[in-house]
């Protein structure tokens, strides 16, 4: 990130700025989280478990949320580079329950994080891969001192401990309105919602399971889908017409 800056002032540079105006290139053409890879923390498993995100630079705590919300105040990111452990498929569960009677109170948010075997053993393979790949020759030149997490990666104990510590939700939320078709299900799966007339839902929150992955995608395919169903139903619904009509003008004729 020292490129994308003057050092005395802390403004951004206009060279940079005239490169990624003219030709679209260089580190303002990066949205900061454009790079990275899925991978299975063990053998055996049908689809990817783990996310690995690349970061050009270095954030001001393990906490990734708290670093981009300090990093905004700031106006400018720590020079180096992060990787972050994504557990995509998450077995763990949480709630959302009421917190009192009073209904302007915010809920009881329990994320469950940490509760999960199976998750911290994905984000512990995580934390390996991510010290193996930037010990590799390719980061000879930019590769500084770690900054986290600072522990024994042999040790489960102490990674399970940084684990719970700094966890968070990662790529966005959904699920919170999920399609199906059981009584617990708040949208059919035309996306109409349970005991409502004229209102679907087309969002990420009616997706019943994590894609494993970022949601942008899924959610354009989603909105597709739920595009040629309404454009389905009004077709079916204007060839219907006509012929309603013609029965109508037929029993006419036959009561003349």
């Amino acid at each position: 990130t020292d490129e994308m800056f003057w050092r005395r002032s802390g403004a951004l540079s206009p060279r940079r700025v005239g490169e990624w105006l003219l030709r679209g290139s260089g580190p303002l053409a990066s949205s900061g989280c454009d790079f990275g890879g899925f991978f299975s923390s063990r053998p055996g498993l049908a689809q990817p478990d783990l996310q690995l995100r690349f970061v050009p630079g270095l954030g001001t705590s393990p906490d990734g949320v708290s670093s981009y919300r300090d990093i905004g105040r700031a106006g400018k990111t720590p020079s180096g580079l992060t990787l972050q452990s994504i557990a995509v498929r998450p077995t763990a569960r949480g709630s959302v329950s009421l917190s009192s009677a009073d209904p302007s109170a915010p809920p009881r948010i329990e994320t469950g994080y940490g509760t999960s075997e199976a998750d911290l053993a994905t984000l512990r393979q995580g934390l390996r891969l991510s010290r193996e790949l930037v010990a590799q020759p390719a980061f000879d030149g930019v590769r500084g001192e770690e900054a986290w997490p600072r522990v024994d990666l042999g040790d489960d104990a102490a990674l399970d401990e940084y684990i719970r510590s700094t966890a968070h939700s990662a790529n966005a939320l959904g699920g919170s309105c999920r399609m199906g078709s059981d009584p617990l299900a708040v949208v059919d799966p035309a996306l109409r919602v349970r005991g409502a007339s004229g209102l679907r839902v087309v969002d990420a929150s009616v997706l019943p399971t994590l894609p494993g992955g970022q949601l942008g995608a899924t959610t354009f395919a989603l909105a597709e889908r739920a595009a040629r169903i309404i454009l389905g139903e009004r077709a079916a619904g204007e060839a219907e017409a006509p012929a309603e009509r013609r029965q109508e003008h037929a029993h006419a004729l036959g009561a003349a």
